[in-house]
């Protein structure tokens, strides 16, 4: 995979091998719902992870995390979320929840999946205040944070 920066944000591309692919496009079908490519998108996360340490295991999260990478006996929580799209799409990115919303800005960090239906994916991950805010509506609109010069 590579790797690389946006302003301070680090960006991964990951590519799935074909079975991995095969196998998520098969459980996570196109069906046109949000929960399907929430799901595919932390399947896909949990691949990463494990191509980066193969002792990486996972903790399902709880209200206001959707998942706990834990290696060597340290836990990384993550809001994780995906997309179709090939880039990072934040007028699609969204937080729905006040627990999410609350975690996010002290310091969880905003996992972004791009190209979730391809066997390239892009890994975005964002730390509020730096790669983002996060703007009031019915739920919390994430739009990209413009750092002044």
């Amino acid at each position: 995979y590579v790797s690389w920066l946006i302003d301070k944000m680090i960006v991964k591309q990951f590519a799935l091998n074909d079975e991995d692919y095969n196998r998520l496009q098969t459980e996570y079908p196109t069906i046109g719902k949000n929960s399907v490519i929430e799901k595919l998108s932390i399947e896909i996360v949990k691949l990463y992870f494990q191509s980066e340490n193969t002792l990486t295991t996972f903790k399902k999260g709880n209200k206001s995390v959707d998942l706990i990478v834990e290696l060597e006996g340290i836990e990384t929580p993550y809001e994780i979320k995906g997309t179709e799209s090939a880039d990072i799409a934040y007028n699609k990115l969204r937080v729905s929840s006040q627990p999410s919303y609350d975690a996010l800005r002290n310091g969880l960090t905003l996992l972004r999946v791009s190209n979730v239906r391809e066997k390239e994916v892009i890994l975005y991950f964002l730390q509020y205040g730096i790669d983002y805010e996060l703007v009031p509506e019915d739920r919390w609109r994430v739009k990209k944070y413009n750092i002044p010069t």
